[in-house]
């Protein structure tokens, strides 16, 4: 959240942005912000969603109030926003974090008095810029899930620390608090070979922290078997205090450089085996740090590998229609006679009829980690909504864009090119000829268009 007082001088006639009303009516998102104006001079952005202004919670009104309140401000020639960008709204939401200043601060004032005063570079940004993403996956009654974010902002029974790790225990230590930092050089000093040490949560969300005793090493076998027993250590522990949740950060992955493959493949595998032989209906969060994509994908694949035998079926049923390839190979051209181009033509040619001259090709992207997270989110989705969302829709770009959404899938990071009426994000179409709006022909006069299932 960010608050931005904007003052106009003699010469101004406006705040320098402009708005745009959600499909609700209810509230307010910022369209654009002008170069050179009042409010470029602030850190009010493009998309942003006006939360409170002149400290008055505005999210729930209607956005004919929100502009009357702003006609209201041009008159006294300043306004105070109080904003959030579109994935922070969302993530507030779907966590149940106030949005209101007050509120935001009281809950936030708990975590920020137990630690020391923030240097120059915290008191500019106090929150990180997380991402966010999480997939999740069932074995048996259990369940995994992995995140990008803070291992210190888990809600679950216990938050899994590493004694051996100064870095990862002091970061803990610190967002728990002063108690829990002098519980814990107490058990230490009593019980110095402890393979595990348990404290109180202090300021953190979870009910117990566990610090498992645990060092890399550079033979591989020996770094394998170190983290067979941390995962067991940790199984047991949390297993004896009846609890049914913890998260876990990417031990190894950071300063010890290990192997992120051996560390994340056998950390993975050995907690899916537990789950599945124990039939324990427990959350288990692999937690990774924001800045480590790599180690994030790595574990994504690791979720999701059928490799190891231990997933159910029902995750790895991949299309008929896919073609089987021992080349590093995402994308496949369809034969003209198959019902697959047949279906995809023919709705494809109705919507179009006078815009195009000829399908030069269709081609299949065939990428099966995408694939199994997919249905990984499709079944949370009609867990939590009780209905089936899915829509097959056009999306329409440069072929530029369409490569690297090929690489590397609709990527947020990439959007607001074309537009973001409603916000940062990746738009689609229900009909072909609108998407075909949005393409753009290359060199050889050719366009290109995407139909995705999305959610």
């Amino acid at each position: 959240p960010r608050t931005c007082e904007i003052y106009l001088n003699t010469n101004d006639t406006s705040f320098g942005f402009q708005t745009v009303n959600p499909l609700t009516d209810i509230g307010m998102f910022i369209q654009d912000v002008y170069p050179n104006s009042p409010a470029a001079k602030t850190s009010l952005r493009k998309s942003d969603r006006i939360i409170e202004i002149d400290d008055e919670f505005v999210d729930n009104m209607s956005s004919t109030t929100i502009l009357e309140k702003f006609h209201t401000a041009k008159v006294k020639r300043h306004v105070k926003l109080y904003v959030v960008d579109t994935e922070t709204y969302e993530f507030f939401q779907s966590n149940k974090i106030p949005l209101s200043s007050k509120e935001y601060q009281q809950s936030t004032r708990a975590r920020k008095s137990s630690t020391k005063s923030y240097n120059n570079e915290d008191e500019r940004s106090p929150l990180p810029s997380y991402k966010f993403e999480r997939v999740c996956a069932t074995f048996k009654r259990g369940k995994i899930e992995i995140e990008m974010g803070d291992i210190t902002m888990q809600k679950v029974d216990v938050i899994i620390g590493s004694s051996s790790s100064r870095l990862l225990r002091k970061a803990i230590l610190k967002a728990a608090g002063n108690q829990i930092q002098t519980a814990y050089d107490l058990e230490l000093k009593n019980h110095p070979n402890s393979i595990l040490i348990e404290t109180a949560s202090g300021a953190l969300p979870c009910k117990q922290i566990f610090f498992v005793k645990w060092k890399p090493d550079n033979d591989e076998k020996v770094l394998e078997q170190s983290l067979v027993d941390l995962i067991s250590t940790v199984v047991q522990n949390v297993k004896s205090h009846n609890f049914t949740s913890f998260a876990l950060p990417a031990i190894g992955c950071g300063k010890y450089q290990c192997s992120i493959d051996i560390v994340v493949k056998t950390m993975v595998l050995e907690m899916k085996k537990h789950l599945m032989k124990r039939d324990l209906s427990w959350t288990v969060k692999f937690v990774v740090e924001a800045d480590q994509e790599n180690i994030y994908d790595e574990f994504c694949k690791q979720l999701f590998t059928r490799e190891d035998g231990l997933h159910e079926e029902k995750f790895y049923h991949l299309p008929p229609t896919w073609e089987k390839s021992t080349e590093h190979k995402a994308r496949f051209t369809l034969a003209t006679t198959t019902n697959e181009y047949t279906s995809i033509a023919s709705d494809f040619r109705q919507a179009m009829k006078g815009k195009y001259t000829q399908i030069i090709k269709i081609e299949r992207i065939q990428n099966k980690r995408w694939y199994m997270q997919y249905l990984a989110h499709k079944e949370d989705f009609e867990r939590r909504l009780h209905r089936d969302t899915e829509r097959i829709l056009y999306h329409g770009c440069p072929e530029q864009a369409a490569s690297s959404i090929i690489e590397d899938c609709f990527n947020r990071s990439f959007a607001g090119t074309h537009g973001t009426l409603y916000g940062v994000g990746v738009y689609f179409s229900s009909k072909a000829n609108y998407s075909h709006k949005y393409t753009k022909t290359n060199a050889n006069g050719e366009r290109c268009m995407f139909i995705a299932r999305v959610l």
